[in-house]
């Protein structure tokens, strides 16, 4: 939804998601989703991905990710994730990383509780403006 694409890996074997900050109105990508994403990020525009997967209690789920900040705070653009529990998580945004600044790449794991069939999303958002677009990277995921 909105600007995604697939780059070269940053292992350099196969693909990683590119999600520009553009495309799609925060409502949209709520619905997308089907959550909501915190009011106090006051998100405009952004773009999104999800993926549907049957996970087992005890399995690991991780990512890699790299935020990508082409803007100044106070126009705090963000990224965030859509879990198994269903709920938004911040990944990073620019009061994090600071003006024009990135997260460096980060790894996020996950143990699985419960058996089931799971949406995972990524979406980078524009903060206040649509201008100055954030990207975020999403890479190696993977469940063990």
């Amino acid at each position: 939804m909105g600007n995604t694409s697939f780059v070269a890996s940053n292992t350099g074997v196969g693909n990683m998601a590119r999600i520009d900050g553009s495309g799609a109105t925060e409502s949209a990508i709520e619905a997308f989703f089907g959550a909501d994403i915190s009011d106090s990020y006051l998100g405009s525009v952004g773009s999104a991905i999800m993926t549907t997967l049957g996970l087992n209690a005890g399995d690991m789920l991780s990512f890699d990710y790299f935020f990508q900040a082409t803007d100044y705070m106070p126009y705090n653009d963000f990224a965030v994730y859509m879990g198994t529990d269903g709920q938004m998580d911040l990944l990073s945004n620019i009061a994090a990383v600071g003006d024009y600044g990135n997260s460096g790449w980060q790894t996020v794991e996950v143990e699985i509780t419960v058996s089931g069939v799971y949406d995972i999303g990524f979406a980078a958002i524009n903060a206040t403006d649509a201008v100055y677009v954030p990207q975020l990277y999403v890479d190696n995921l993977v469940i063990a």
